[in-house]
């Protein structure tokens, strides 16, 4: 009895010593990691220091005259009503083209009108006893560090624009912000314009003006390592960005073949005069890219749609925070909203109401199930007429808004697609329609076309009553341009 109590109580003292091991040495490792996580800060902010002083120096002398530019979007004439499929399949090849690959202020402030933004938050502290910033972004809760008074800007010209510039970038505090907001767009999966936007949302509430807001936006976006802009002109500063994507429906210039996008609701009619903006490149600068890989992770408000589909309904959930995170984007190239993934949220109502129906089917039955579902689920509007202005849909935007065109409805068919069957599609952008083509296996049934020795079968989800493999015969002797985004 007694050998087994000695027994118990040395189990116990070596599993508490052990405990206590392994507490310390995940004690150490953390700590150890505390500081290499330190180090590692301080040395890539050294090397920003280091940058920003160097991009000080080009900046002086590098201003030149810029003429500015509108990039209208051409487009065709669309059907006014859905149109409807008049006869069957055929089967018959059509030709490929070309192939398009992956790539509301109307007045600011001037210095002597400094205006405080209006909802702007008082700052409040944080346990280190750092002033901080809390705001809403996209519906989530947000803080982050004050950077506290920034420079004066005496007036709008080139030396003041650099002394602005050299003197923000030295404030510990700016510095520090951006290491905030850097993690701020690795936590909420930001693509390169959503931590453009969180800059900007920042930029309110640290600057009184909008003028102002824009000068500390580009201070920002260069310390982050983009090589954006600044230009002004009749006392007034413009922000401008280069991408990756084409934008439209925006004014422009293009320095040594880039062109930088220039950030105003100016639209066609209220045209810009020439800039002056530095030629000078922040070291190592790069453009920003539009794609969307991953759902940005923001707040969440629940919006419920119903669709109508064989007489049953539907009920689908989106977020309207990534609803309003959309429309605030630009228009650009076709296929980057192709490639746009659709929201978990979304896909979990889809697969709800689909699953069930396709256990026992094949990949070609699934595809023309969903072929008519999203022929007769959604009800048909042109841009024009819905918005006044040309907008194409990321794939949740046709839960949300009561009406959708041809390129809406294609690019969510061809997610769809994608989900439920793992088929490879491409787009084809027919004058005046936007239509898709399905990888199937085998020899093809129906209109199809050859691209990179692979045949891809006409599927259009807009058509009302068209099958697979149908084509109008409006389009037969056209070729279209291929969009690709796999």
């Amino acid at each position: 009895m007694t050998k087994t109590i000695l027994l118990i109580v040395s189990t116990l003292l070596f599993s508490v010593s052990a405990n206590a091991q392994i507490d310390t040495v995940a004690t150490n490792f953390q700590k150890d990691f505390n500081q290499f996580k330190q180090s590692i800060m301080q040395e890539h902010q050294q090397f920003k220091t280091q940058n920003d002083s160097v991009f000080a120096e080009f900046l002086k002398e590098s201003w030149k005259e810029f003429q500015v530019f509108y990039n209208k979007k051409q487009s065709v004439p669309k059907p006014t009503l859905q149109p409807v499929a008049k006869k069957e399949a055929t089967i018959k090849e059509i030709k490929p083209k070309t192939e398009k690959t992956d790539s509301t202020r109307t007045k600011t402030d001037t210095p002597s009108e400094i205006k405080i933004k209006s909802g702007a938050q008082m700052p409040v502290k944080n346990s280190a006893g750092k002033a901080m910033l809390q705001y809403n972004f996209y519906g989530t809760e947000t803080s982050v560090v004050n950077p506290g008074n920034l420079p004066p800007l005496q007036q709008i010209d080139a030396k003041n624009i650099e002394t602005y510039f050299e003197n923000t970038c030295n404030i510990d505090a700016v510095s520090e912000l951006v290491i905030e907001l850097r993690k701020k767009q690795h936590d909420m999966q930001l693509n390169d314009w959503g931590y453009y936007k969180l800059i900007e949302k920042t930029a309110s509430l640290v600057e009184p003006s909008l003028l102002r807001q824009k000068l500390f936006t580009w201070a920002v976006l260069l310390k982050s390592g983009y090589n954006a802009k600044i230009g002004f002109a009749n006392n007034e500063v413009y922000l401008m960005l280069p991408t990756n994507e084409e934008i439209y429906s925006s004014y422009y210039l293009t320095i040594n073949n880039t062109p930088y996008y220039i950030q105003t609701g100016n639209n066609e009619n209220n045209s810009l005069p020439k800039l002056h903006v530095h030629t000078a490149n922040y070291p190592g600068g790069k453009t920003l890219s539009l794609h969307i890989d991953k759902i940005p992770q923001l707040g969440n408000s629940t919006i419920n749609r119903q669709l109508l589909f064989r007489n049953d309904t539907i009920a689908v959930t989106c977020n309207k925070w990534l609803i309003d995170f959309y429309n605030e984007y630009p228009l650009c190239d076709i296929q980057l909203f192709f490639s746009a993934p659709l929201s978990k949220p979304v896909l979990k109502s889809l697969d709800n109401y689909f699953n069930p129906l396709f256990i026992s089917a094949t990949n070609r039955q699934k595809i023309n199930l969903l072929l008519g579902f999203v022929q007769n689920s959604f009800a048909y509007k042109t841009d024009t007429d819905q918005f006044g202005r040309e907008k194409y849909f990321f794939p949740d935007e046709l839960f949300y808004y009561p009406f959708s065109d041809c390129e809406d409805k294609s690019i969510l068919f061809s997610r769809l697609v994608k989900h439920f069957t793992g088929y490879n599609c491409i787009g084809l952008d027919f004058p005046g329609h936007v239509n898709t083509a399905v990888c199937f296996p085998g020899e093809p049934k129906g209109t199809f076309i050859n691209f990179s020795g692979k045949n891809y079968t006409i599927c259009d989800p807009t058509y009302t009553n068209a099958p697979i493999g149908y084509l109008d015969s409006k389009y037969e002797n056209i070729t279209p341009e291929i969009i690709t985004f796999e």
